[in-house]
């Protein structure tokens, strides 16, 4: 009985080795949680994890890291079903610092520090083509798509946001900026756009022309505004900068809700009906859920690495987060309240 004990012990303990080279489901790491299970872990990146996008259907996670791989997931089998490797024009290698997806899965956007931008055709796991014209030494900010898959806006930091048809791969407008902007989010029905960045500017403004319609004021001034995420109806956005997330309503530029930190807040998402946000800080490396309606806290945990990147299912159910060294982890919402 000892013998065949030792034997099975073995056998579960390569099968786990196994799965975590294939990239299935890894055991979790030991992040300091309150009110919430010790998490699944998506394994294949070996660098940051800068970006993370979510089909509609909650069904596959898109992942952006700095190693220079754009992986598709599939969140019920917990494995990588596609990696991307863009080759890089003019660098030893290309990171991919942004990136987006329609909500069908079907296209991303994603952007390299060669300044390049390319668009993929995900179910034929082929790029269809590439955005050429910005010219910075930093490369490209931010990147955003229409949920039609139609239209793209870039930003980088040569201070211009630019517009462009995704069917020719033109340039349609160009809108010189006066700060560098470091997310952009369409509206639902692509009319409209959301971009926020240095100097605590985040503004709504028509694509079609520039011209601003709401701005968003609450965050002290020369603070930087980083992430941007928007409710699948486009009634309600949601910020992250200095300390700080908060919760807008789009057409009138009331502020409706704080969710504090202690350091800066690199990432925000929102649940599809807006009720549930969660933010992530690199720094002391803490993700934090909200209850959206009431500004009260849902659960927080803290990683041993720094937070990059977060990511909410449409139905809020379950948090993505991505950390400095490469790992995703899949948080399940807390049932109950954490403890007072």
């Amino acid at each position: 009985m000892q013998i065949q004990g030792k034997r099975l012990g073995l056998l579960v303990l390569v099968a786990l080795l196994a799965a975590s080279a294939l990239g299935l489901w890894a055991a979790p790491g030991r992040p300091e949680a309150e009110g919430v299970e010790s998490p699944k872990r998506l394994v294949g990146h070996t660098d940051r994890v800068d970006c993370l996008a979510i089909t509609a259907d909650g069904l596959r996670l898109l992942s952006a890291g700095g190693e220079g791989t754009v992986r598709l997931w599939d969140l019920a089998a917990g494995k990588a079903t596609l990696t991307i490797t863009p080759p890089s024009i003019s660098l030893p290698r290309s990171d991919v610092v942004a990136m987006a997806m329609t909500p069908d899965g079907r296209l991303a956007l994603g952007a390299s520090s060669d300044n390049i931008i390319r668009l993929w055709d995900l179910t034929a796991d082929r790029e269809r083509l590439r955005l050429v014209g910005h010219q910075a030494e930093r490369g490209i900010s931010a990147v955003a798509l229409s949920a039609d898959g139609r239209r793209a806006l870039t930003t980088s930091t040569d201070l211009t946001v630019r517009l462009w048809d995704l069917a020719t791969g033109a340039e349609l407008r160009r809108f010189p900026q006066q700060t560098d902007v470091t997310a952009l989010a369409f509206t639902p029905d692509g009319r409209r756009a959301i971009s926020v960045g240095e100097e605590a500017t985040a503004r709504l403004w028509e694509v079609e022309t520039g011209r601003e319609l709401v701005r968003f004021r609450g965050y002290p001034d020369h603070t930087d505004i980083c992430s941007v995420a928007l409710s699948a109806d486009g009634r309600l956005v949601l910020t992250g900068g200095e300390r700080t997330a908060r919760l807008w309503d789009v057409a009138t530029g009331r502020e409706l809700r704080q969710f504090n930190h202690e350091s800066l807040v690199l990432g925000v998402a929102l649940s599809a009906d807006g009720r549930r946000a969660a933010s992530v800080s690199r720094d002391d490396g803490m993700l934090r859920l909200w209850d959206a309606e009431t500004g009260e806290p849902a659960g927080r945990f803290r990683h041993e690495e720094g937070l990059w990147s977060v990511a909410l299912s449409p139905d809020g159910r379950r948090a993505f987060t991505g950390d400095s060294v490469g790992v995703i982890r899949v948080w399940e919402w807390p049932t109950s309240p954490p403890a007072k």
